[in-house]
C-alpha cells in the first residue's frame, strides 16, 4: 500500500518525534548508569554508542539540512568525548529534550484552561442577563 502525499508531512513529523523521544530515553538510560565502580565501564560505553546512534537517527529524521548537520556534529563530538565530558553535557540535553517533549502537553493544558475560562465567562454573563430579566436573583 502506498502512502498518499497528504500523509507524508505527518509521517515525517511522527518519525522526528519518535527519534527525539528515543534520544531522550537513551540519554536517561545513560545517566542512570552508576559510574562509581569500574564494573560499569563497558555498559556505559555501550549506552554511549546507543546515544550516538539515537543522535544520528534524529539527524536522519529531520528535513532541515542545518539541523541534520548539527545533530551529526553533536553525535561525532559525543562519541569522541570522555565519560566525564559526556556526563557534563547530558543534563542540559535532557532538560532541552524534556521541554520539547512536554511542550504539546503544556499547550493542550493551557488551551483547555482557556476554553474552560471562556465557558465560565459565558455562563456568568447568561446568569447576569437572567437576573436582569427577572429583576433579581431567584430564591433570595
Amino acid at each position: 500500500m502506498t502512502q498518499s502525499t497528504d500523509d507524508a508531512p505527518y509521517q515525517q513529523e511522527k518519525e522526528r518525534k519518535d527519534a527525539v523521544c528515543d534520544l531522550h530515553l537513551q540519554l536517561v538510560l545513560y545517566t542512570s548508569i552508576d559510574t562509581s565502580t569500574s564494573e560499569n565501564d563497558e555498559r556505559e560505553e555501550r549506552q554511549a554508542r546507543n546515544v550516538v546512534n539515537a543522535m544520528y537517527r534524529v539527524s536522519d529524521a529531520h528535513t532541515n539540512p542545518e539541523v541534520k548537520a548539527e545533530y551529526k556534529r553533536k553525535a561525532k563530538k559525543f562519541e569522541e568525548e570522555s565519560s566525564e565530558q559526556r556526563r557534563g553535557k547530558v543534563n542540559g540535553s535532557l532538560t532541552g529534550l524534556g521541554i520539547l517533549i512536554a511542550s504539546p502537553f503544556m499547550f493542550a493544558g493551557a488551551a483547555t484552561f482557556v476554553a474552560g475560562s471562556i465557558v465560565y465567562g459565558v455562563g456568568s454573563v447568561l446568569m447576569g442577563l437572567g437576573d436582569l430579566m427577572t429583576a433579581g436573583v431567584w430564591g433570595s
